[in-house]
């Protein structure tokens, strides 16, 4: 045949589409039917991937050499490229088929390592056909019926792929009236918080009620959408949808839970999606809240700058992001490490290995780490597809957070959301669940905190309580707390809640009274108990409670003491005192060669006396007469006889002793306690450490349990478990006996002299303030440091210290790598020869000052965010008011960010934003508190003295951050622009005056 041709493509020279359309249209009508001709359709499976990663030049040599394949295995034919990685053919030959497999072959060994995949699809011309693009499309369609069938290169069109074709013509050309007329409708599918069977969340889906089709599924018309590029009236019509729905409950008075939507990718391409729908949200007067955004996996895995800009902002803005579809697509990894997420959506194909025997444990495997991931994240987990309870229940144990599925509701028209018998989720209620659902029992730092030690990790039960004022319920325990209960004989979950009701239990009364005292002091209270004749420890922590519902979660972490004593004799070390330290009321050193009582731990202030410089044995007998019940003092002089105990220890096969004792509580009442000795060494050289544990109740659970534990309490003897061998007599050295104390304890421990002066610190103060050596605080002051917002009450504290009055668990703020953090401190004077000479002191850390964390801090930079910084400056602002404490506000820009970000994108603008970040706190941060308040911009607040303080900051500042070269190893220069006040010159600071 020959064929006119009057457009044509400037890569390949070939015939364009419409240059291949008149093509056939100047061809007689019979002439096509009357020699067979067929028409072909050809794709280059995968050429976005190869364009991607080879580059546009490399892709545009590729499309040539396609090109030049078609045309010289089909000579003399009617060649032409519609379109991106888009071919056509039309031909007379009779071995179509096989000059397609040519075809293919060729292109496939193009590349050495990504190998292309060519796919035809065929149409026979056997009836006249009025249009080519009518002929093209039965082609295309054959060619996309190849889809997903790695092994099948081409297919014929057949008539039943025409009413395909014609449905897609239809979809194509009616939705904007099924928009109009309404025929599109909004379903809802619950998605149910799985330890509260609540509602806290619906996805919004649509369907297609068609007057001709009937009702269409979204897997007959999202597809079609997308190719023509009309995805986005779809997607914003539903959006609109959701915010009329959310808007009249609103009106309504009703509880609103927040409704996810499902985005494509091409709706970033498409419009403006977020500036659209956030349009929406204010203008129905709705929260961010309320609506989630859904990006598919596989559409984040071919993510262009739109898409990831627009996402950014929906967050920035309030706006949650999920992850659908987690695990569908190869890129799964990449897509958490490039992205920030707040649910992670798993696919429910996980689950549909669950009931097979053969696949069940590599699918829970898989989901569990999945779980585990997400937790370490920060991301919320969510599971589609649950149909049965099984699936439920393994999900609950893994620690899922949200499900959704049949098992709970199909998607369900508006009218019928109102009708379900979940109760819904309010927002306080969204928030006590959160704090919970981020408790990873499948890991060993559960609650964000740092690792524990390998004593800990080897045999760690834990688990959450939820407690009310007449009820405790057991929402998840590990596999380790289940052993920990065996020989309780308890079967399950429902039992274990049977024994913990049980109000005539003492042991049971115990666990509530400090459930109830963790939630009134937000500390964690011990509760000792006796199982199988081993003496253990059950450390309870509220971690979140439901104000409206005065409901608390308590999480509980278990201790065996009696197999920790293990770690104990065998020598004070590190990971040995951080589990001592966890579990004791007091630790001492029976100090027998310099016949000294020497205090390591005191959690209390209730014990009364200094012992410190008294003989041993003297030492001994004070404690006795001011701390112990009268009617106990002979027998706890008698245990603890220095002579009689060093005998004890290195005759007995038993290193771990204890007997119970009535020790002073305060106000005229003795408590019973647990004392424990046990031989340990330093450097090799042999001590007593004394311990004292929380006994309250205990000596009633070991009579109420003697006979089953095969114990005999007698209070004129000792308990007595763990066997080791005789320790070998020798001596140690004092300083070696203080550094193992004081380097071993998790908290910050340091000493001053009569003027406050720091005389020296632990390591794990300098960790925690990022100092190298204590040569960055010896000879300072705290206000010499400045380090406090307010050092007023620390001067205070201290003067009363060294007066001779000892302060414990004092409250207060201290500014750490730029951010202000929450303390609990006690000090101690420090005597020598009947005078106070300095001080001691220990702090904890209790996290970022600010009254909502998670609403504090940059997820980015781990600095303040608004939030944060607008709290600090309240505090730093009320310390002027109040005192005339002066402060400097610096702020930091960093200019042409927004060209930085175009220009290398996001994932690089990221980095720079971290490591500016990184040298800010270095520098700034151990005196001041150092926030990013949005995009480039950073504040710095300090307290100064003068403007000459000022401008030496700024310079620092300028100087660091202008050694900034590269970034991922590419070279970058860095400028910034700052402004900075002192607070006592500027307007606000005129009207506030002191």
């Amino acid at each position: 045949m020959d064929f006119v041709c009057d457009s044509f493509d400037k890569l390949t020279g070939l015939p364009d589409l419409d240059g291949f359309q008149n093509a056939i249209l100047k061809l007689p009508p019979d002439k096509l039917v009357n020699e067979k001709a067929s028409l072909l359709f050809f794709n280059i499976e995968n050429f976005k991937l190869y364009n991607s990663t080879l580059g546009p030049k490399a892709g545009d040599e590729m499309l040539v050499f396609t090109a030049m394949s078609i045309q010289n295995t089909f000579p003399g034919e009617l060649v032409s490229r519609i379109g991106d990685d888009h071919f056509a053919v039309l031909t007379t030959v009779t071995d179509v088929t096989d000059r397609i497999r040519s075809i293919h072959e060729q292109v496939l060994s193009y590349h050495p390592t990504l190998s292309m995949l060519v796919k035809a699809g065929i149409y026979e011309i056997r009836d006249y056909e009025t249009s080519p693009l009518l002929m093209l499309d039965k082609a295309r369609l054959a060619c996309e019926n190849c889809k997903g069938h790695f092994d099948q290169i081409y297919d014929y069109y057949n008539p039943s792929l025409s009413e395909s074709l014609l449905t897609n013509k239809y979809i194509v050309d009616h939705i904007g009236q099924a928009i109009e007329m309404h025929y599109i409708k909004v379903y809802y599918q619950p998605l149910i918080r799985i330890q509260t069977n609540m509602l806290c969340g619906l996805e919004a889906l649509a369907r297609w009620e068609d007057p001709m089709y009937g009702l269409l599924s979204p897997a007959a018309f999202i597809t079609v959408l997308e190719n023509a590029h009309l995805i986005h009236t779809l997607d914003l019509y539903i959006a609109e949808q959701v915010c009329q729905d959310l808007h009249g409950v609103m009106e309504s008075g009703r509880t609103i839970v927040p409704v996810s939507i499902n985005l494509s990718r091409l709706d970033f391409d498409l419009c403006d999606v977020f500036e659209t729908i956030d349009a929406m949200v204010r203008r129905y007067g709705l929260k961010p809240e309320y609506l989630d955004i859904e990006i598919t996996e596989s559409a984040l895995s071919k993510a262009g700058d739109s898409l990831k800009n627009a996402a950014q902002r929906f967050r920035e803005h309030g706006y949650r992001i999920w992850l659908d579809d987690f695990g569908s697509e190869f890129s799964s990894l990449n897509t958490l490490k490039d992205f920030d997420f707040d649910v992670l959506k798993i696919d429910m194909a996980f689950l549909s290995g669950l009931p097979d025997p053969l696949r069940s444990l590599k699918t829970k495997t898989i989901v569990r780490s999945v779980i585990n991931m997400a937790k370490d994240l920060g991301i919320t987990t969510l599971c589609e597809g649950v149909e049965t309870e099984e699936q439920l229940r393994f999900l609950m144990d893994a620690g899922c957070e949200i499900a959704q599925g049949y098992y709970f509701d199909r998607p369900l028209p508006r009218e019928e959301i109102k009708n379900l018998s979940y109760p819904r989720e309010n927002q306080e209620d969204a928030r006590y669940s959160s704090i919970i659902g981020q408790v990873n029992l499948l890991s060993t730092h559960p609650l964000g905190e740092e690792n524990l030690s390998e004593i800990d990790a080897g045999f760690q039960p834990m688990g959450l309580f939820e407690y009310t004022e007449d009820h405790i319920r057991t929402l998840v325990i590990n596999t380790a707390f289940q052993d920990f209960i065996a020989p309780l004989h308890i079967g399950d979950l429902k039992v274990l809640d049977a024994n913990l009701n049980n109000k005539n239990n003492r042991l049971v009364e115990r666990m509530r009274r400090a459930a109830e005292k963790a939630i009134e002091t937000h500390s964690t209270e011990p509760v000792d108990l006796v199982l199988n004749g081993d003496y253990c420890n059950l450390q309870m922590r509220a971690i979140a409670t439901n104000e409206n519902t005065h409901t608390s979660v308590i999480f509980v972490r278990a201790m065996n003491i009696s197999r920790i004593s293990n770690f104990v004799a065998g020598g004070i070390k590190d990971k040995a005192l951080r589990s001592v330290y966890a579990l004791f009321e007091r630790v001492d050193i029976l100090d027998l060669e310099n016949d000294r009582l020497l205090n390591i731990h005191k959690s209390r202030g209730r014990f009364r006396g200094n012992y410190a410089n008294l003989p041993l044995k003297k030492a001994v007998e004070e404690f006795a007469e001011l701390n112990i019940h009268p009617d106990d003092q002979e027998r706890f002089l008698k245990l603890y006889d220095p002579e009689i105990l060093s005998k004890l220890l290195q005759k007995s096969n038993h290193s771990f002793h204890g007997s119970l004792f009535r020790i002073y509580e305060g106000d005229e009442i003795y408590e019973w306690q647990l004392c424990m000795f046990s031989l340990v060494r330093i450097d090799g050289r042999p001590v007593i450490l004394s311990m004292l544990t929380d006994g309250d109740g205990i000596a009633e659970t070991i009579q109420e349990q003697a006979e089953n534990l095969d114990l005999h309490f007698d209070s004129e003897k000792t308990l007595t478990s763990e066997k080791h061998g005789d320790p070998t007599e020798t001596v140690y050295s004092k300083s070696a006996l203080f550094d193992a104390l004081v380097e071993g304890v998790p908290f910050g421990v340091f000493w001053k002299d009569q003027n406050r002066r720091f005389l020296g610190a632990n390591k794990f103060f300098l960790d925690f303030y990022g100092f190298p050596s204590t040569t960055s605080i010896i000879g300072n002051t705290d206000e010499d440091m400045g380090w406090h917002v307010d050092p007023a009450p620390f001067m205070k504290d201290e003067q009363d210290v060294l007066n001779g009055n000892p302060i414990y668990d004092a409250a207060g703020s201290c500014i750490v790598h730029g951010i202000d953090h929450k303390i609990v401190a006690s000090k101690f004077p420090v005597w020598k020869n009947g005078r106070i000479i300095g001080l001691i002191g220990m702090f904890r850390d209790k996290g970022a000052n600010i009254e909502d964390s998670n609403n504090g801090i940059d997820e980015l930079t781990g600095l303040l965010n608004s939030n944060g910084a607008i709290e600090t400056f309240n505090r730093y602002q009320q310390s002027y008011i109040e005192k005339g404490i002066d402060f400097s506000i610096i702020s930091i820009d960093i200019n042409h960010f927004r060209e930085f970000n175009h220009l290398y994108g996001s994932q690089i603008a990221d980095e720079l934003l971290i490591q500016i970040a990184k040298i800010l706190s270095s520098i700034m941060g151990d005196n001041s508190v150092v926030s990013r308040i949005g995009g480039d911009e950073f504040v710095i607040l300090r307290q100064v003295a003068d403007r000459s303080q000022l401008l030496h900051d700024e310079y620092a500042i300028a100087s660091a951050i202008s050694t900034i070269h590269t970034i991922q190893g590419i070279p970058i220069t860095v400028n910034i622009s700052t402004e900075s006040v002192l607070y006592s010159e500027s307007p606000s600071a005129a009207l506030r005056k002191p």
